[in-house]
């Protein structure tokens, strides 16, 4: 391996890594990508996707012994579990990171977010507020191309709007809109890291709905179960097609978001045994989902009965567990004490002054919206910190 000389060194090429690079090397600074994992052809990937039996997140991304990592089916495969509950949020480790199987939302923490010891007594404050982000949610919001209604809100206020529209509503969308008219829910269009329109030389979204686990038109910014059991009612051939089809464009999968207060209790240890081969030991988890959150588990079971009821839904199935939701956080918070956090408002280490750490790992608590703009928006804020730093 050849000698790499750079003013900044970045480890990882997920969302964080990408952007911090990008608006570096803008600015003239010499930048180099550290990337554990190999890169990814979208071909050979949509490939692996079609040709999987069960095709779980990671299925066009098999985890290799040089770049191993979690698979969605089987939580214990590469993390040490010691419980009580099993962690079953995955990542991958190729070039671009999970950017590769994310859904694509993009929504804003709320102002409140950032003040939930301030407001409601629970967990703690953030060292940043919502105005200090707004200008880089913007900034975020232009550089991945999120496409959005403008007019709409979501409860955070905007001082640009989307760079695109929004992603049109469904027949099945506008269809449960309008069953739900007179309740407590609305159907909105969130915003999404998908063109609604030709930009950035990639094309508009064609509604592959695989957004996850890949996009086979990069539109995004980089059955099983059934099929078993009509199966097993001896249907073959055109009839088991014909019976898929019909209960696939008639299901609705509803899943709701639970924000998850951070607990000392939970936390990443190194396994003192079991190493990768490179003799790295392996993520050691315990972790427990408490009361905070079974409480929220129990308010949307029964949000989901009255959306259930008033669509006229049949055979309704609920999962006696919970599931991740991809979102990884809190393993190396920030904040302004070096007793209570890892690095301060800017994303520096509190102990090596060279040192920023990117990604949702520094958020002092999850929110319940996707996390990825705000690490995005948090990413390009410290990018201004690095430059900083470089020239003094």
């Amino acid at each position: 391996m050849a000698d790499i000389e750079a003013d900044v060194i970045i480890v990882g090429s997920g969302i964080s890594g990408a952007l911090l690079a990008a608006k570096l090397s803008y600015a003239g600074v010499k930048v180099a990508i550290l990337e554990a994992g190999p890169k990814v052809d979208r071909g050979q990937a949509m490939q692996r996707f079609w040709d999987a039996p069960i095709r779980v997140l990671e299925c066009p991304y098999p985890p290799s012994p040089q770049a191993n990592h979690p698979i969605s089916n089987d939580p214990d495969y590469w993390y040490r579990q010691i419980g009580p509950n099993k962690f079953k949020s995955t990542y991958l480790k190729v070039v671009g990171g999970t950017t590769w199987h994310w859904l694509g939302t993009c929504l804003r923490f709320v102002p409140n977010d950032f003040r939930l010891s301030t407001v409601y007594g629970r967990g703690v404050d953030w060292p940043v507020t919502y105005d200090d982000l707004e200008p880089f949610y913007s900034h975020a919001e232009d550089e991945v191309g999120v496409s959005g209604d403008s007019n709409e809100t979501l409860g955070s206020p905007r001082s640009t709007g989307y760079p695109m529209p929004a992603i049109p509503q469904t027949f099945m969308d506008q269809a449960y809109a309008r069953a739900l008219v007179g309740t407590q829910f609305e159907v909105r269009a969130t915003p999404q890291a998908r063109n609604s329109a030709a930009r950035d030389e990639r094309p508009a979204c064609c509604g592959s709905a695989s957004c996850i686990p890949i996009c086979p038109v990069q539109a995004k910014y980089d059955a099983t179960t059934a099929a078993a059991d009509l199966a097993r009612l001896g249907l073959r051939g055109p009839a088991l097609d014909d019976a898929l089809r019909t209960q696939a464009c008639r299901q609705l999968h509803l899943t709701s978001l639970i924000e998850q207060l951070p607990d000392p209790q939970n936390r990443v240890t190194l396994d003192p045994t079991d190493l990768d081969i490179y003799g790295v030991p392996l993520p050691r988890l315990a972790y427990s989902l408490g009361t905070y959150v079974e409480a929220g588990l129990a308010a949307a079971r029964d949000a989901h009965a009255e959306i259930f009821g008033r669509l006229d839904a049949t055979e309704i199935q609920h999962r006696d567990v919970a599931e991740g939701a991809g979102h990884i956080i809190g393993t190396a918070r920030m904040g302004s004490d070096p007793t209570s956090s890892v690095v301060d408002r800017d994303l520096r280490s509190h102990d090596h002054p060279n040192l920023f750490i990117l990604g949702s790992a520094v958020f002092p608590t999850s929110a319940t919206a996707n996390p990825t703009l705000t690490v995005a928006a948090l990413s390009l804020r410290a990018a201004d910190q690095v430059k900083a730093t470089l020239t003094h």
